[in-house]
């Protein structure tokens, strides 16, 4: 319609901004607050990477982007990588000499049927974003570059999804003789909230927060 995309977070920069305001039109009385605003969160928490802590006063905080009832609060997140895998293979012409060549685009597609993707268990979710590579239909494609991510609450699988991709890499090289490149950035490293969190047991301590 005439309204901006996407709710996710700027109902939470919202509430953030409409708390400021009711306090300072009411005059209420309130703790010291500091506010943050990131960017670049759905890139890989570029903003928040960057932060400097120094800067804040604050030793405690909440991050308003969650959408469980009001008053609830996440407990654990995943830790997630994001990957690029650059493929290159040997250019030539599909129809004359296609032998010459080693086609990226194949070794790609060797990567990409052989990882799983989707939901991969209770734990740990994988996903391709984007694939971009080739010059011409008649071309066989020297250059081809893969993206993507995986999460999981358990370190373990993060070694296992990663290594998973590496050996696929190798196994691609061997069979199509180009060569892989995998990149592997960490988005953001999991967590997970204790009960006896000092924070945790202030919201449940507090349960007029909720409103």
């Amino acid at each position: 319609g005439t309204t901006i995309l996407g709710v996710d977070n700027r109902a939470g920069v919202t509430l953030i901004l409409a708390a400021v305001e009711e306090l300072m039109a009411r005059n209420l009385p309130h703790k010291s607050l500091e506010i943050v605003f990131t960017v670049a969160e759905e890139l890989g928490m570029l903003g928040a990477m960057e932060l400097d802590f120094s800067q804040l006063k604050s030793r405690q905080g909440f991050v308003f982007d969650c959408t469980a009832t009001p008053g609830g609060y996440v407990a654990s997140t995943p830790t997630a990588y994001d990957f690029k895998i650059n493929f290159f293979g040997r250019s030539a012409h599909s129809a004359v000499a296609p032998e010459k060549g080693i086609n990226a685009l194949s070794m790609a597609s060797h990567v990409i049927s052989g990882f799983p993707v989707g939901r991969v268990n209770e734990h740990s979710v994988a996903n391709f974003g984007t694939i971009h590579g080739g010059t011409a239909d008649n071309v066989v494609p020297d250059q081809v570059t893969l993206t993507g991510e995986f999460r999981s609450f358990r370190e373990q699988e993060i070694v296992a999804l990663r290594e998973r991709l590496l050996s696929l890499c190798r196994s691609a090289e061997a069979q199509w003789g180009g060569r892989c490149e995998p990149f592997f950035t960490l988005s953001f490293q999991g967590f997970a909230f204790q009960e006896d969190s000092p924070l945790v047991l202030y919201m449940v301590m507090n349960p007029d927060l909720e409103t």
